[in-house]
């Protein structure tokens, strides 16, 4: 018997021996990828003109559709980190390394060279139109003057193909970023990491403040206030729509449980802006049945990331002795008379989930909310916008007790 279990106990202390070695290994191995990773990011911000044409030249060539990862293009490099990112000590590491600034500077415009290649395109039609005997020249090129010259068709596509390359990369930078803050509470403050000194990124309002959630605002403010593309491609491109929707993980990510960063966004102006897309991507609210699935889900998930920090601010104060004016200010921007009725702005579109959800987001906001209206009318408007998508209060049960709810609230 003893001799078994000595044999059992050497057996088991080979075991261990052998876990502690793999385990060794494997943290050594994956502490190289996500080091790989933050070279490559490095890599690409020092030539990206060269980054989005291989992809491009790729899928031209079909070699990146057949579902395989190819770590020497931007695109799966991006999607590989994502899913590097899932992991706690991973995204710490590509923290310490460096890693998050580089990938926060994906966000911006102005790193992807789309202007550099316009510019490019620009000079040589210029070039061609000269030896054409057109009024153009490279030093109306270089004045800024206009020319007479139009951009071939295949220039065009180029162009527009480079662009909406440049709006999945930064969508996939967004992925990322959201899935590396995670809502964990000890990365909170990366939401706030300063890149002044490394972004130049214009500022509204807020004192040259210049981080992740700053750019991302700017970004959203941008896109619905302009058109989304100097080469006017739809405001509502796969691509565009694509980036959208991470932007709003990434948002959301930043933003959920982390009240230094809700603050910010407040401060920030973020309720306004966040809500002018909405109203931007809803076309004033008009006949949203005619909405494609991607931005009716896109819009309502604009309206239940209001929905959850107006429950942030109001379940978990920041003082217990008093309502910290930070939060005021927040819950006021995110409770205005536009915010409070957007809920039911999206009631009108056929799917009983989305109208659940919209009536729970209107029993949020409505104790802090001015309707302007006697509560019969509110309701009775509630009633008709679910009525003209094809259902009546009665057809769900948890539908009818929501709304039930929401009279007794109001």
């Amino acid at each position: 018997k003893k001799a078994f279990e000595a044999k059992i106990r050497a057996i088991w202390a080979m075991r261990q021996e052998l876990l502690k070695k793999m385990e060794e290994e494997y943290l050594a191995d994956v502490t190289d990828v996500i080091a790989e990773r933050v070279e490559f990011l490095k890599e690409y911000l020092s030539n990206p003109m060269a980054y989005i044409r291989q992809v491009m030249t790729l899928r031209d060539t079909n070699d990146l559709m057949d579902g395989s990862q190819d770590l020497s293009n931007i695109v799966d490099v991006l999607k590989d980190l994502e899913f590097q990112l899932t992991d706690l000590d991973n995204a710490r590491d590509f923290h310490s390394m460096g890693g998050w600034p580089l990938l926060v500077a994906l966000l911006t415009d102005s790193i992807h060279g789309l202007e550099y290649e316009l510019q490019q395109a620009i000079t040589q039609e210029a070039e061609i139109a000269t030896k054409m005997k057109h009024n153009a020249t490279n030093k109306d090129v270089a004045s800024g003057e206009n020319l007479s010259i139009q951009l071939s068709d295949d220039t065009k596509k180029f162009l527009a193909r480079y662009q909406q390359m440049v709006w999945e990369v930064q969508g996939l930078a967004c992925w990322a970023i959201g899935t590396a803050v995670k809502n964990v509470d000890e990365f909170h403050s990366w939401a706030l990491d300063d890149f002044s000194d490394l972004v130049k990124q214009a500022s509204v309002d807020d004192g040259g403040e210049v981080n992740v959630l700053s750019i991302l605002i700017d970004k959203l403010h941008s896109e619905s206030s302009n058109s989304p593309s100097i080469l006017n491609l739809s405001p509502v491109d796969d691509s565009l729509q694509m980036r959208r929707k991470y932007e709003m993980y990434a948002l959301g990510s930043l933003l959920r449980g982390n009240r230094d960063a809700i603050h910010f966004f407040g401060r920030y102006d973020g309720p306004a802006v966040v809500y002018k897309m909405f109203n931007f991507l809803t076309s004033g609210g008009n006949n949203l049945a005619a909405l494609d699935p991607t931005t009716v889900k896109l819009v309502s998930k604009i309206i239940l990331l209001a929905d959850d920090l107006v429950m942030d601010v109001t379940l978990n104060k920041s003082d217990k002795d008093s309502t910290d004016d930070r939060d005021k200010h927040v819950l006021s921007s995110l409770t205005t008379f536009e915010w409070c009725i957007a809920p039911l702005r999206m009631m009108n579109y056929p799917s009983i989930h989305i109208q659940q959800k919209m009536i729970e987001s209107m029993i949020h906001m409505a104790p802090y909310c001015s309707f302007n209206m006697d509560k019969s009318y509110l309701l009775n408007d509630v009633s008709s916008a679910i009525s003209s998508a094809g259902f009546t209060i009665e057809d769900d049960d948890e539908l009818s007790r929501l709304f039930q709810k929401l009279d007794e609230i109001l």
